[in-house]
Parts: C-alpha cells; structure tokens; sequence
C-alpha cells in the first residue's frame, strides 16, 4: 500500500474523493475543491486560472504527473503565472527513502521523466539552456527526484509506466510527498518568488514580445540556445538509460 488514505473499505472509490475526505477529517475548515479530470497539455493553464480565481491566499503548483508532456505543461503554465512550483520525479522502482534530493529542475539527474520534462520544455515552450556541463543554469522550479540507481529491467516493447515495471514502495513514495511538501510550504513561506524564476519569467516574456527578426538574449544566468543541443543529447542519454 502505497498510499496513506488507501484502506480495504475504501476499495473501488475513486482516490481522489477518499484523499479529500481525509483532508476534511484532519481539519474541517480546509477549503478543498475536487476536480475529478484529466489535466491536459492544452488545459493546464487554463486549469489554473480556474484554480486561483478568487483566491486571495498564496497559490502555489505541486505536480506529480507521471507523463512528461503533461507535466511540462502544468510547468510552464506556473511560471507563465508567475507561481512557485515544485515538480516530482519517477518512484517507480524507489527503495531508500535517503536517496531523495531538492534541486532546481534544470539541474536535476539521475531521473528519465524529469530529462524528458526539460527537453519537452525547451523544444515547445523556449525555456533557455545554460552552459554547466550541458545542463541548464536554474530555473527557479524545483524538483524533487532520487539519485537511487534504477533497478535492472526487462526490455519490453510496450510503453508502461514506471510503477507498473518496477512496482512503488510506501517508505519511498512516502518520503517524495513529504520532500515535495517541505519545498512548497518552504516556497510558500518565502512569499517572493526566487530569483531565478523571476528570470526565467521576465526572460520568456522577453522573448515572445520579440518579433521575428529581432533576436533577444537570454541572461548570462539563464543561458542561451546555443546550448540547447549539447543539453539535449545530456537529457536523451539520461531518459534512455532506464
């Protein structure tokens, strides 16, 4: 059992409405909206907007899809917001709970759906490369992921998802919820957005305000395209590694 609020009386409900009942019976004043639906690629930002409309409390993203187009989606829509992030790696196949890091997106390895994430980020949504060893200087999202090695696999010709190869561990996917939480609340508490991610935002705006001859610069932090394919060739030989 991976999942706290998953019990044998809760068998054949959907999660979501036994995860927000248990939130209900922690603190009864918790404001919590259902939203039983798939998140798309081209619904992800106006999810969003539908989300923080009338909100008058911090908002901030917590994403743990386990597709990378999605996933990147729900990314860019955040920091097109202007919204802390944080973003979850693969548990698939995850036994030891202090394996577990926080880093920036950009910077983040050892996980093929976070290297996915990032090219699909960069080849459809412009986010900038830098030039540290192939990878991105930060973005301002941050990441939660394991620098555990990935078990030995059978090579299967099917496309499945990392929980169904490799099977999850409750002291592992326990310990990613807990991890994600810690940063966002951390994030939350800071009530400013990082530095980096100011950025990257005024970056992205910069350049999509930009016509098609004028050609701007990402800052010296951020990086330029230039690199994007050095990086990308680093990402392919990560996401193909498991």
């Amino acid at each position: 059992n991976r999942q706290l609020h998953a019990l044998r009386n809760t068998i054949g409900r959907s999660k979501a409405s036994v995860l927000a009942d248990r939130v209900r019976l922690i603190n009864p004043e918790c404001d919590v909206k259902l939203r039983e639906e798939w998140l798309t690629s081209e619904g992800a930002l106006a999810l969003l907007l539908e989300e923080m409309e009338g909100e008058k409390a911090s908002f901030a993203v917590l994403d743990a899809i386990d597709g990378f187009y999605e996933k990147a989606a729900l990314i860019e829509a955040s920091v097109r917001l202007g919204k802390h992030v944080v973003t979850v790696g693969a548990a698939g196949g995850k036994t030891d709970p202090c394996a577990l890091r926080i880093s920036d997106l950009a910077l983040a390895s050892n996980d093929p759906l976070l290297a996915r994430t990032r090219q699909t980020l960069r080849k459809q949504y412009a986010f900038p490369t830098g030039a540290v060893r192939g990878r991105s200087s930060p973005w301002g999202v941050h990441a939660v992921y394991s620098i555990e090695p990935p078990p030995a696999q059978k090579r299967s010709d099917e496309p499945v998802r990392d929980c169904e190869r490799f099977g999850t561990a409750c002291f592992a996917t326990g310990a990613f919820g807990f991890a994600a939480a810690s940063a966002l609340v951390t994030a939350i508490a800071q009530e400013q957005q990082p530095r980096h991610l100011k950025e990257l935002a005024h970056w992205r705006r910069s350049r999509e305000a930009s016509s098609g001859t004028l050609a701007v610069e990402a800052p010296s932090t951020l990086g330029g395209s230039d690199k994007e394919q050095v990086a990308d060739r680093v990402d392919e030989q990560e996401a193909d590694a498991v």
